[in-house]
């Protein structure tokens, strides 16, 4: 008796620790998401061709990071 609940009470705590793992992911997320809405939203209060070209800039290196970052987590859901 004592082995099953022993067993039950792993097989919880590693739920709960999922759980909480996913949890802390998709906040990483959303903090990403609103620093980088953020950063755009100042940037285009800005008119200069200097300014519009580092934003240009910043805008691809965004793009091309995102982009390696979500081929990244996609791989690690399919593992």
């Amino acid at each position: 008796m004592g082995c099953k609940q022993a067993k039950r009470k792993a097989s919880e705590v590693s739920t709960t620790d999922l759980k909480l793992q996913d949890l802390v992911r998709t906040q990483n997320e959303k903090n990403k998401l609103f620093a980088d809405f953020m950063l755009l939203q100042m940037l285009q209060k800005s008119t200069s061709p200097e300014d519009e070209a580092m934003l240009s800039k910043m805008k691809e290196d965004y793009l091309a990071k995102r982009s390696r970052s979500t081929r990244a987590y996609e791989d690690e859901e399919v593992v």
